[in-house]
C-alpha cells in the first residue's frame, strides 16, 4: 500500500512518516494517544514494542520569531494508529492504555493526489550581505581561539499562491533523497515539518549504542570522474578534515563517561547522498546501566555538526548571530520506544505553514572557510526541495 496517499487521506492529526535509511520497514501513525511533553522514560519493559514518536527544539532559548508557532517545544506521543509496512506486507496496530493488538493486513488502490503548486516569491533570512558579515564575525572568533567551530545556518522561504500538501513534496523526496531517513511530523492541516536527512544522532537497543559522525560537505560530480574528484577533496582537505574530526572528538569525549567500551570504524570514509557528500564514520559502544535516552540526548545534542564547539561558546554566539528561530531543525526527531530508540537529527528539511515552504540549511565554519563556497553548499542542500518547483 501506499502509506504517503493512506495519510494524506486521514483526518485525524497528528500525521507521522517514518522510513529509517538502515531498515526496510516504513512506518507511518496517526492520532495521539497519550503526549509526553519531555523526553520519556520506560520503567516497565513490556512484551511488545512501544513506538513513541517525536521530536525536540533545537534549544531552549526564546523563540526569535512566529516561524515555529503550534510547534511543541518537545513532545513525543503514542499514536492511535500505527502502520508497518516491509515490502507488500502491511501490519495495522491500534493502540490502546493498555494493550496493543493487531488487525487483519490490508492494500489500499488510492490514487495519489499531487496539485501544482504557483510560487510567487522567494527570500532568504539572512539575506547574502548580512551572511557575509555573520562568517566574519565567525572567522574573527575562531582566530581569536573562542571557538573551534560554529554552523551557521540559513532559512529560505518559498512562498506559493495556495495551501501546501506535504505529501506531494514527501512522495517526490522518496523518490529523489537516496540514502537517507525519510520523515514528516504534520501537527495540523496548515503545518508539517518534513524531511530527508542523513544524519543518525544515536540508535540504542538495550545497551548496545550506535551514533554517526557526519561533516564536511561537497557536491555530487556531473560525472563519475568528477564525483570521485569531490571525494577526494574530502579525504586530503585540510579544512574539511579539522571540522570532521571536531564531530568525532566531541563523541568520544561526550560518550566516555556513558559507555564502557567504544569503537569507530577502521577508516573514515565518504557518505555518498542524491545531492551531496560528507565524510562519515560510525561509533559503536556498549552502554553502562542504566543510561537512559535523556542521558544520551542531552550529552550529545547539539553535536558540532549541528552547533559548534566548544558547545556551549557555540551556541551563545549562535543565538546572537542567526536571525531567525530554529525550531526542530537540527534537533533529535524520531522514534523513542521500550525496546529501540532511534534518533535522527532534522537537516535537510522544511517547514511548511499554510502556503509557506521554509527550507533550512546549515554549514560549519572552520579556519579557512570562504563565504561565498558556504553560501554555494546550502544551495545543494536545499536542492531536494527546491528542485520540484523549478
Amino acid at each position: 500500500m501506499d502509506l504517503i496517499a493512506w495519510l494524506q487521506a486521514q483526518p485525524l492529526y497528528p500525521k507521522v512518516f517514518w522510513k529509517e535509511l538502515d531498515s526496510s520497514i516504513t512506518r507511518a501513525a496517526v492520532g495521539n494517544l497519550l503526549l509526553f511533553p519531555d523526553i520519556p522514560e520506560f520503567n516497565d519493559v513490556a512484551a511488545e514494542a512501544i513506538r513513541l514518536y517525536g521530536g525536540i527544539r533545537f534549544d531552549r532559548s526564546t523563540p526569535k520569531d512566529d516561524t515555529w508557532q503550534g510547534f511543541p517545544s518537545t513532545s513525543f506521543w503514542l499514536p492511535e494508529i500505527e502502520i508497518s509496512q516491509e515490502g507488500d506486507k502491511a501490519q495495522v496496530m491500534r493502540y490502546s492504555l493498555s494493550t496493543t493488538f493487531s488487525l487483519p493486513l490490508f492494500h489500499s488502490k488510492k490514487e495519489f493526489f499531487t496539485p501544482a503548486y504557483s510560487l510567487i516569491a522567494r527570500k532568504e533570512t539572512p539575506v547574502f550581505a548580512n551572511w557575509q558579515k555573520g562568517v566574519s564575525a565567525v572567522l574573527e572568533s575562531i582566530r581569536a581561539k573562542e571557538m573551534d567551530k560554529l554552523v551557521l545556518a540559513r532559512k529560505t522561504t518559498l512562498q506559493f499562491a495556495q495551501a501546501l500538501s506535504p505529501w506531494p513534496i514527501l512522495s517526490h523526496l522518496c523518490k529523489k533523497a537516496k540514502r537517507t531517513t525519510l520523515f514528516a511530523f504534520q501537527i495540523s492541516p496548515t503545518l508539517c515539518f518534513l524531511g530527508a536527512t542523513p544524519e543518525k544522532l544515536f540508535k540504542k537497543e538495550g545497551n548496545q549504542f550506535h551514533a554517526d559522525a557526519i561533516a564536511a560537505t561537497r557536491p555530487r560530480g556531473k560525472t563519475p570522474e568528477d564525483d570521485l574528484q569531490f571525494e577526494k577533496e574530502l579525504l586530503t582537505n585540510p579544512k574539511e578534515q579539522r571540522e570532521f574530526h571536531i564531530v568525532k572528538e566531541y563523541l568520544d569525549l561526550s560518550l566516555s563517561p556513558l559507555c564502557d567500551a567504544m569503537q569507530w570504524e577502521k577508516e573514515d570514509r565518504v557518505f555518498k547522498g542524491s545531492h551531496v557528500q560528507h565524510l562519515f564514520n560510525r561509533l559503536s559502544a556498549q552502554l553502562k546501566p542504566s543510561i537512559s535516552d535523556a542521558d544520551l540526548i542531552r550529552s550529545l545534542h547539539p553535536t558540532p555538526a549541528l552547533g559548534g564547539y566548544p558547545r556551549e561558546k557555540s551556541l551563545q554566539f549562535l543565538n546572537q548571530i542567526e536571525p531567525f528561530d530554529r525550531g526542530w531543525y537540527g534537533a533529535p526527531i524520531g522514534v523513542i520506544g521500550n525496546q529501540t530508540t532511534s534518533l535522527y537529527v532534522a537537516i535537510r528539511s522544511a517547514l511548511i505553514r499554510g502556503s509557506s515552504l521554509n527550507l533550512f540549511a546549515g554549514t560549519g565554519l572552520v579556519s579557512g572557510s570562504i563565504a561565498e563556497r558556504e553560501w554555494e553548499e546550502l544551495e545543494q542542500k536545499i536542492r531536494p526541495f527546491t528542485e520540484i518547483f523549478g
